[in-house]
């Protein structure tokens, strides 16, 4: 299993709640994506229960991974 340090950058690790609710509507009035896509996305996040944690910061270092047996 690999496990990732978050310590290191901490505000750019986000669930998919935060990157929807905080940025959501920038993109939406940038027009990165439509509304109706940013609809969709949180409904799915709401149905599928979604857990996961994104970096935003890029990509993850590679000393910031670990393997834990």
């Amino acid at each position: 299993m690999l496990a990732i340090t978050t310590a290191n950058d901490p505000k750019n690790f986000r669930t998919i709640e935060s990157i929807l609710k905080y940025d959501g509507p920038r993109l939406v009035k940038e027009k990165k994506i439509t509304s109706g896509t940013l609809a969709s996305a949180i409904r799915y996040a709401v149905e599928e229960g979604e857990k996961e944690i994104f970096y935003v910061g890029g990509s993850i270092p590679s000393s910031w991974i670990t393997v834990e047996v």
